[in-house]
């Protein structure tokens, strides 16, 4: 039983390791599009 712990552990690390990168992913995604409009908009003027 001690194994199915570490299985355990090291599936709720890569869970954790793929919610992190999807959050950056995310935050860098709408950084970059925030950052576009806001290029586009002092274009404009």
């Amino acid at each position: 039983m001690g194994n199915a712990t570490g299985s355990t552990l090291y599936a709720f690390g890569a869970f954790l390791l793929l919610y992190l990168v999807g959050a950056f992913v995310y935050q860098g995604y709408l950084w970059i599009k925030r950052h576009r409009s806001h290029r586009r908009n002092d274009g404009e003027k």
